[in-house]
Parts: C-alpha cells; sequence; structure tokens
C-alpha cells in the first residue's frame, strides 16, 4: 500500500475570505473573559472579601464574565465541527423555529 502524493482538498484549511469572522470573534472574547477571571483567582481574590474598588471590579467581573465566558466558549466549541461538515444551515437544525439567526 502506498501513500498518495496528491493533497487531499477537503483537508486543506479554509481561506480567510471562506472563514466566517464572527466565531473567531466571540471565541477570543469569550477567551479574554475567561482569563480575567483566572487573573483574578491567580491575584489572590478571595470571594466576596474586597472592599472599595477591588470590590466594584469583583462585582463587574461576576456579573458579565464568570459563567458567560465559559459558556459561551463551550458552545463555540460545540459549533466548530458543526461548522466544518458545513452543518450550519440554522433553520435546518432548529427545524424551523424562529429563535435561531
Amino acid at each position: 500500500m502506498s501513500l498518495s502524493s496528491q493533497p487531499n482538498p477537503a483537508a486543506s484549511a479554509l481561506a480567510v475570505q471562506e472563514r466566517a469572522l464572527l466565531p473567531d470573534a466571540l471565541r477570543g472574547f469569550a477567551l479574554l473573559g475567561i482569563l480575567l477571571i483566572n487573573v483574578q483567582d491567580f491575584a489572590g481574590f478571595q470571594v466576596w472579601t474586597q472592599a472599595g474598588l477591588d470590590r466594584g471590579v469583583q462585582i463587574l467581573t461576576d456579573i458579565f464574565f464568570n459563567g458567560r465566558s465559559i459558556s459561551l466558549f463551550a458552545l463555540l466549541f460545540g459549533w466548530g465541527p458543526l461548522a466544518s461538515t458545513g452543518g450550519t444551515d440554522w433553520v435546518s437544525i432548529c427545524g424551523g423555529i424562529s429563535c435561531c439567526w
């Protein structure tokens, strides 16, 4: 059995123009939020023991980043294989429900 020297067109990377930019931008935003949460943990923030500006930052981080960043990243992690197989037709995925974009 010999290997073919011809490249497989299905395995080639997509050109930049063919990629959807929204998932990549959202994935970057989610990773930035996860980084922000982890920086607070690594800096030694204790849960709800801060005062002043530290407490304000803790509240904003919990409201805007704590659960949302990880959930968004998980959603996009599942979207990746779906998009790579060409199944990005949201209407057929949702069964025609109008809640999908």
